[in-house]
């Protein structure tokens, strides 16, 4: 067997902890699982940006006085956008490479459609890694890092976020924890990977300022 392979299945634990989850449904389980998954969805992000963008403008708008005192300078919600526009390109590129060129199945067709319980549309391939868990990782540490004063408060709700979307893939029958895994730290390098460019590029146009000739003022 090949190493990748072994490491994947680990041992068979990979499939038992799939099982493990995905045989026990409840009704109410079922619907948030079925919700989670809607949320995480790789390619909501367009709905992200957006309201990322209403935020930002809305300062300008017509009724901008009855604002709360709290709302977010639009310089730091901008920032945001950028580091999340960044970090989606970066994680549609990497995961769509891993899926590509691994193209491992998805559980159904890997244990059979009597053994896993689908909610939902099958699928069938694709399976590593999970383009849901890259996203929901993208964004919770994406936003975790602009969450100020309330860090530890906001890691706990995000990292909340991240487990539910985990866990739902699994429910519906999409993914292995494997899948999930891998998605998780392809969202989490995908966002570190969009703060470092931005950052070097930040500071590449500072020196550029700097060492640029100062203008004589006019007399």
């Amino acid at each position: 067997m090949h190493p990748f392979a072994q490491l994947y299945h680990f041992f068979g634990l990979n499939e038992a902890l799939f099982l493990a989850i995905n045989r026990h449904h409840l009704a109410v389980f079922d619907a948030l699982s079925r919700l989670g998954s809607a949320l995480g969805n790789f390619w909501n992000f367009p709905a992200v940006a957006a309201v990322l963008i209403a935020i930002a403008a809305a300062p300008s708008w017509r009724h901008a006085r009855r604002l709360p005192a709290a709302w977010p300078p639009r310089e730091n919600v901008l920032r945001l956008l950028l580091v999340l526009t960044l970090g989606y390109v970066i994680a549609m590129a990497l995961v769509g490479a891993l899926k590509y060129g691994l193209h491992l199945p998805r559980p159904p067709a890997a244990l059979g459609a009597q053994a896993v319980r689908v909610l939902g549309h099958p699928e069938t391939s694709g399976s590593f890694p999970s383009g849901h868990a890259t996203f929901a990782a993208l964004v919770a540490a994406a936003f975790w890092g602009v969450a100020g004063l309330a860090r530890r408060a906001a890691l706990v709700a995000w990292v909340l976020w991240v487990l539910w979307v985990v866990l739902s893939r699994m429910v519906v029958g999409a993914h292995f924890p494997a899948d999930l895994l891998a998605g998780v730290l392809c969202g989490l390098f995908s966002t570190w990977a969009a703060q470092r460019l931005l950052a070097h590029y930040a500071r590449r146009q500072r020196g550029a300022v700097a060492r640029a000739p100062s203008r004589p003022s006019p007399r």
